[in-house]
This record gives C-alpha cells, structure tokens and sequence, in this order.
C-alpha cells in the first residue's frame, strides 16, 4: 500500500505527464491558425470532452474495482483519460456562456 505522500507524488507526477502530453499533441491548434479560429469558435466541444472523459473515467474506475479490475481493459481509462487532459488543456468557454465584453467582436456580428 502506498503512503499519503508516496500517492501524492504519483498524483503530480501523473498530472504533469498528462498535461505535457495533452500540450504537445494540442500544438497544432496553437500553430496552425486556421485550426485555432474554428477550435475557438466552437467552445462547446471542450465542455463535451469535459463531460464525456470525466464520466468514462469515473465508469472505467468503477466497473474495474466492482470486479477485481478484469471488467474493462487498462487503455478504456487511458483513453478518457487523454480525452479529459485534452479538453482540460485547451478548455474554451462556449461563445454563447461569455459575458458580451469577453465575447470576440465575430460573435457579436453574428447575434445582430
């Protein structure tokens, strides 16, 4: 059994991996400008990825534990893993979820 702090170093250890690794396959969106305008134009696909790798991964962690871990395979939470950092790395709030002053002056041509 792993310590308090022994688990607490894997967690950062895990979070850091994770969030480089969500950056460097997400590079693409920063450099190709063409990729980042419609990214940042369509907000709601982070909030999606959001939900859908948080709740794959809280279902991969209880159907594992609920029997003996043999009921799904290791890679179904790497999976909703990397879906979560992903979306978490390169989170965009939704054009219609922003105040009007943070909205991009696109948005407000495209309301009136």
């Amino acid at each position: 059994m792993t310590s308090f702090i022994g688990a607490s170093i894997i967690a950062v250890v895990l979070s850091v991996v994770s969030m480089i690794t969500a950056l460097v396959i997400g590079l693409p969106l920063r450099l190709v400008s063409a990729l980042r305008a419609r990214w940042l134009a369509h907000g709601e696909i982070t909030v999606v990825g959001v939900v859908v790798g948080l709740g794959a991964c809280i279902v991969s962690v209880v159907l594992a534990g609920g029997s003996g871990g043999a009921a799904l395979p290791w890679w179904a939470f790497f999976v909703s893993w990397t879906v979560l950092a992903f979306s978490v790395a390169h989170f965009v709030w939704p054009g219609r979820g922003r105040p009007r002053e943070f909205r991009d002056p696109r948005d407000d041509d495209r309301a009136a």
